[in-house]
């Protein structure tokens, strides 16, 4: 339409509008737009040059003011015949009515349309490769960054997932079109289970957060270390057993596995612990991943002989 005059651009919107139905997509080349026009055509994308055909009362009286200029066959009727509405003119009678000149070459007429219609095809397949291209480097993008996302849909549906969410809540492809809701309830019966596990081993165990305070805290470790859990959990674990864990290296080593720094195994503790008595203890430490309002937890435990 770029080639064509404002006057013959308007009457082709208002004919392209009519030839739609309502909600119909137009689609128009990059340097192309719907102008004045908006009470037509409202916009899907600005980028991509889509619109959308509105039903508006405007729009008939835009025909209608067509129709009254002669853009129908009737200009100059005789009284008393009727007169023929666009809607039962053909394409090519209308073409022949908008651009004045074709009707002796119907062939030109095809042939341009046919280089305007190869023009969009190339222009959407451009798109179409842009768009893919740009997928490929997002998905790219995603699989070698080191953070759990995952994605939904409007209905709170998995559609896709990163590898590292695979691995913090145990994903697997029969996941995609599961409702949030659905995995929730599996990751909090999957942290149920584990405490139980947890309960059932004799070595005991401590759950530490961000700040090394304790958030849980084994039967074991209340047991063999004669402590109650009112003056264990939120404390932090330096002060903790009569100071017996309070070791600047301790501190610094359980400070950086808290952070995403090297785990440890088997570091010695040797304490006179009160009411337990003389122990030594291998303390081994590993990071995982907690809640999501303090995701870094550092699991401690502990082989502990007289």
């Amino acid at each position: 339409m770029i080639y064509l005059e404002p006057e013959l651009q308007n009457r082709l919107l208002v004919a392209f509008h009519d030839a739609l139905k309502p909600g119909g997509v137009l689609f128009l080349s990059p340097s192309e737009s719907v102008g004045n026009h908006t009470e037509l055509f409202s916009s899907i994308s600005r980028n991509w040059k889509l619109y959308r055909a509105n039903p508006s009362l405007k729009a008939v009286s835009a025909v209608m003011a067509q129709a009254s200029a002669g853009l129908v066959e009737g200009r100059g009727k005789i009284p008393g015949e009727p007169v023929r509405t666009l809607r039962e003119t053909n394409f090519f009678e209308l073409t022949r009515r908008l651009l004045p000149g074709t009707e002796e070459r119907p062939s030109l007429l095809l042939e341009t349309s046919n280089e305007e219609l190869q023009s969009v095809n190339a222009e959407l397949q451009a798109k179409i490769e842009q768009l893919s291209s740009m997928q490929n480097d997002m998905k790219n993008l995603l699989e070698n960054v080191s953070v759990g996302i995952i994605f939904l849909d409007q209905h709170l549906s998995i559609r896709s997932f990163t590898r590292e969410a695979m691995r913090i809540y145990r994903l697997a492809a029969s996941d995609l079109g599961q409702t949030l809701n659905d995995i929730k309830s599996r990751v909090h019966e999957a942290l149920t289970l584990a405490e139980g596990i947890v309960e059932t081993i004799r070595e005991p165990q401590i759950v530490l957060d961000s700040s090394l305070k304790v958030v849980f805290a084994s039967r074991a470790f209340y047991d063999i270390f004669r402590a109650a859990p009112d003056m264990t959990i939120g404390r932090p674990i330096y002060e903790l057993g009569d100071g017996a864990w309070n070791s600047d290296a301790l501190r610094k080593l359980l400070e950086s596995t808290a952070v995403g720094g090297r785990e440890f195994p088997d570091y010695p503790v040797e304490h006179d612990f009160p009411e337990v008595g003389h122990k030594k203890i291998l303390l081994n430490a590993r990071r995982f991943i907690g809640k999501k309002d303090d995701p870094q937890r550092v699991l401690l435990s502990m082989q502990v002989s007289p």
